[in-house]
């Protein structure tokens, strides 16, 4: 490249032909000085051009892709100086390679590609930048140059037709490069010589590749003023196209950002305007871009209530302080109250402001959630801290309006038995004027469906009234109405499906419905309604137990609560009473020593006590024994002791007991006169009996039908009295003792059979056959009233049997005793007869008396039987038709103690070792069942 630049300038060794103009240059006689003038001037020059150079490529490094322009102008300046250096000389001037040198130095040294062409369209000079560019090398583009294509396809073409439009010629240019370059070098020549014109080109590589540049043409003079070239400058402009993408890119991403923005981006004027603002803007307040441009300040976009502060806002800003987060409550035209935090800052240049950056966002939800957090908070403490539920209630109330910035609230109770909605409480805010509307609604009841509270309790949902004038005037409306109140709302109170209460909320502002509020309003309702749920549940439990402390008060019987322990911890009146004792003093007592611990020495009872045994297992007891007072009289009393049983657990027990000394006394005083009466009708009745037997044997001769008929209706009767006396003798004489029990071991078995065998006349005359079972089993009773008891329960069902009927006995020994069971298919008994009919003179029917016969006391005689056998005696219902009675009888019965109860009385000995506790129920019998 050194080579052929020398031989540019003068040196006969260059492989490429000097121009004419290098070829005809003469020295002249005053060449020296001139020599000496010129190199003087260009190297000034020279310097001059480089200085220009590195000040453009500093201040392109200073300040960036902006100055971009000016270092084109200052390299293309330098390249045109150099480059008429090379080719322009003055008279005199002498081509000294040593003269040359620096200005070659400089051109190979420049940044821009350089590429100059002669006349002939060959390339004179190329700097090493094109090298780099183009990606040829040096030797090949003077060889080469013109079958070499540096442009890409179709740019040259449209150069050559950009250049004759600026150059006002429109000869059709050759396709060719070699067409192209002679078309270039005839606009160019019709130039003039200070217009550079620059083109933006795609140049072509070596290897197929283009890259944008930037291009300058402009004509090569000798110093005569001759054409005799031209000059190319070339820029690379993929740097600064990279450069301008990338800030196009960051441009739209900024702009991507702030368009899609869900907060409000907006740039104001020094004086307020609008400047710029993105969409979000549209979406909070509805104006478009061209609307808000049109405002004369920022503030106008606010409701009156919040225009004064966002001015304030603004004018601090623009003095220069910075305002962030600043709070802003904004009411919408459609009713909702939006919560804003503007940020505002100022943009200044050499201390006077240029634009106020403001940043505004909507924090309506957020603070709508951190208000109900903080609501469920402060209801929960409220709840969990007030005793009083109409405290509790104003101060929840309070709550939710100051929270929801609301003006007056109402809770209404519901009374469901006057199916209405009573006032209960109220909150009016500080200032309102809420006072007026809660005076109209005191004392007020409403029903269902007046008015906002009534229409929510019988709608069972929120009811939300943004106009209140839209609704049919009521006192109460008109109250709210003329005291500037604008929407109304009433929310239910419920538990479950149960509305319990409702509340009524009143607001200045015209709000539409928001789900937000509706969501804290519900839940706080939520847990007021759980309040008022507990409150009246503990107000029935208050009733329940005052009714249950009066019933216990009232009582004639005593009755004492017994825990787990077995020791009493409630006693009522009635038990200290027949005690002798302050209720205070008999808690912490046990069962027994609660009954029987103010007993004398010669009358406390042993380990067999039955009330003892019942309490130390937790079982269920009734009996008769004696019980005694704290002074240690005695009396007779009847006792039940209950188990109390908490999902299966033992959990403690009930006693009661009642004094039934005067019963005693009145059944030894029946017991001595139905005696005395049995007695005496006994020996009339025989009488009576033996001569009606008589004069129906016909001693007497014969007699008429009708007075024979009369005769056997006697004769009936008689028997039947006779029967009747029997029993309640025998029933009695059992009862009192004078007839003891001769107990040895007997087979139950034979006993049964002795009994059908008596039964069988009966049983065929009734149409009923017997059957029983070949089960032996021994046992020690007495045979003959064992016997009696078999025989009536035989009786019984066959007297209750229909014809072509069988009656059942079945034997069951079990490990303690033998259950005989007494099967019939009649007509049954009633489930509430059961117990019944083990009474004195009790049958299922009363005209069983008559058709039936029987006196009534044939189970109580057996069930006091059964009993002096230390068993037990019970009814049951059969599935399908039919009775069944069972009879449990232990293998060896507990010895008996006697006198009885009764007679122990009469004695004056008391008689609580001789009554005996029972179980009640068969249910809860040891006694299988068949």
């Amino acid at each position: 490249m050194g080579r052929r630049l020398g031989g540019i300038a003068g040196a006969g060794t260059s492989s490429v032909k000097d121009p004419p103009l290098a070829m005809n240059f003469r020295a002249e006689s005053n060449a020296p000085v001139i020599r000496s003038r010129a190199s003087t001037v260009w190297m000034l020059l020279a310097c001059l051009a480089l200085l220009l150079t590195l000040s453009a490529v500093a201040v392109r490094l200073a300040a960036g892709p902006r100055f971009d322009t000016f270092l084109l102008l200052a390299a293309v300046v330098s390249a045109l100086l150099l480059a008429s250096r090379l080719f322009i000389r003055f008279p005199g001037a002498v081509d000294l390679p040593a003269a040359a040198s620096p200005v070659k130095n400089l051109l190979d040294s420049a940044g821009p590609a350089i590429v100059a062409v002669g006349l002939d369209s060959r390339p004179i000079y190329v700097n090493p930048a094109a090298e780099r560019l183009l990606g040829y090398h040096a030797d090949e583009l003077m060889s080469q140059w013109i079958e070499t294509e540096i442009f890409a396809p179709g740019e040259g073409a449209r150069l050559v037709t950009e250049m004759q439009k600026l150059s006002g010629l429109e000869k059709p240019a050759d396709s060719t490069p070699a067409g192209r370059m002679a078309a270039y070098l005839d606009c160019v020549r019709t130039l003039p010589p200070s217009m550079v014109p620059g083109f933006d080109a795609q140049l072509r590589r070596k290897n197929g590749s283009t890259l944008p540049a930037t291009l300058h043409i402009s004509a090569l003079r000798d110093p005569t003023g001759e054409f005799c070239g031209l000059v190319a400058v070339a820029m690379d402009r993929s740097a600064t196209l990279r450069q301008e993408q990338a800030q196009r890119e960051s441009q739209e991403r900024y702009r991507d950002l702030f368009e899609n923005s869900s907060e409000m981006i907006a740039t104001l004027s020094p004086a307020g305007r609008f400047l710029y603002a993105n969409p979000a803007w549209k979406r909070c307040f509805g104006r478009d871009n061209a609307e808000l441009l049109a405002l004369n300040s920022f503030d106008e976009l606010f409701e009156p209530g919040c225009r004064r502060e966002a001015a304030t806002l603004f004018h601090r800003a623009l003095d220069g302080e910075a305002v962030d987060r600043a709070p802003l409550r904004h009411l919408t035209p459609d009713g909702r109250i939006l919560e804003l935090e503007l940020s505002l800052s100022q943009r200044q240049k050499a201390g006077n402001p240029l634009a106020v950056r403001c940043l505004l966002r909507d924090v309506t939800q957020q603070k709508q959630r951190e208000n109900r957090l903080a609501l469920q908070l402060v209801v929960s403490q409220i709840v969990g801290e007030s005793a009083s539920l109409e405290v509790a209630a104003m101060r929840i109330l309070e709550a939710l309006c100051v929270s929801q910035g609301w003006d007056l609230a109402i809770q209404w109770l519901v009374d469901p038995r006057q199916n209405r909605l009573e006032f209960c409480t109220a909150w009016g805010a500080p200032g309102k004027r809420a006072d007026a509307v809660i005076r109209q609604s005191m004392g007020q009841t409403l029903v269902s469906g007046s008015e906002l509270p009534g229409r929510a309790w019988k709608d069972g949902r929120a009811v939300w009234v943004a106009d209140l004038a839209s609704l049919s005037p009521t006192p109460r409306l008109q109250a709210a109405l003329e005291h500037e109140m604008s929407s109304g709302w009433a929310v239910p109170v419920r538990v479950g499906n149960n509305v319990l209460a409702v509340l009524e909320f009143y607001c200045q502002l015209p709000l539409r419905e928001d789900r937000e509020a509706m969501a804290a309003v519900e839940t706080a309702a939520a847990s007021l309604g759980q309040m008022l749920a507990r409150s009246q549940e503990r107000g029935r439990a208050d009733e329940l137990t005052r009714q249950q402390k009066i019933l216990l008060d009232s009582v004639a019987d005593g009755i004492c609560g017994v825990d787990p322990h077995g020791l009493v911890s409630f006693a009522n009146p009635a038990a200290a009473r027949l005690l002798g004792a302050l209720p205070e003093t008999l808690t912490g007592k046990g069962v027994h020593e609660l009954l029987h611990g103010a007993a004398a020495a010669e009358d406390c009872c042993g380990d067999d006590c039955a009330l003892r045994h019942a309490s130390d297992g937790h079982k269920a007891a009734t009996g008769e024994d004696t019980i005694y007072r704290a002074g240690g009289q005695a009396f007779p009393a009847e006792y039940v002791l209950t188990p109390i049983l908490d999902q299966g657990r033992f959990s403690g027990s009930v006693l009661s007991f009642r004094d039934i000394s005067q019963r005693f006394a009145l059944d030894r005083l029946k017991d001595e006169f139905i005696s005395t009466v049995s007695h005496e009708l006994r020996t009339p009745l025989t009488s009576i009996r033996g001569s009606l037997g008589l004069l129906s044997s016909g001693i007497l001769g014969n007699l008429s039908e009708k007075a024979g008929n009369l005769l056997r209706i006697a004769v009936t009767n008689s028997d039947r009295l006779v029967r009747l006396i029997n029993d309640i003798l025998d029933l009695e004489r059992i009862q009192s003792g004078r007839q003891p029990l001769a107990f040895r071991p007997v087979q139950l078995g034979e006993i049964v059979r002795q009994a059908i065998d008596g039964m069988q006349p009966v049983a065929e005359a009734g149409g009923v056959q017997l059957i029983h079972d070949t089960i032996q089993a021994e046992i020690a009773a007495d045979p003959d009233r064992l016997l009696q008891v078999i025989t009536n329960l035989l009786s019984n069902a066959v007297k209750f049997s229909p014809p072509n009927s069988t009656v059942s006995v079945m034997t069951h020994p079990g490990s303690e005793g033998v259950t005989l069971s007494v099967i019939d298919h009649g007509r049954g008994i009633p489930a509430d007869k059961l117990e019944t009919i083990f009474g004195r003179f009790q049958q299922v029917d009363a005209s069983d008396a008559r058709q039936k016969g029987g006196s009534g006391l044939g189970l109580a005689i057996c069930r006091t039987i059964v009993l002096q056998h230390s068993g037990r005696i019970w009814a049951e219902r059969n599935p399908l038709r039919g009775s069944t009675f069972r009879v449990f009888l232990p293998y060896q019965p507990a010895p008996l103690e006697s006198p009885a109860v009764s007679a122990a009385w009469e004695t004056g000995i008391p008689p609580h070792r001789a009554a005996s506790a029972r179980e009640p129920g068969p249910a809860e019998s040891p006694a299988p069942k068949l």
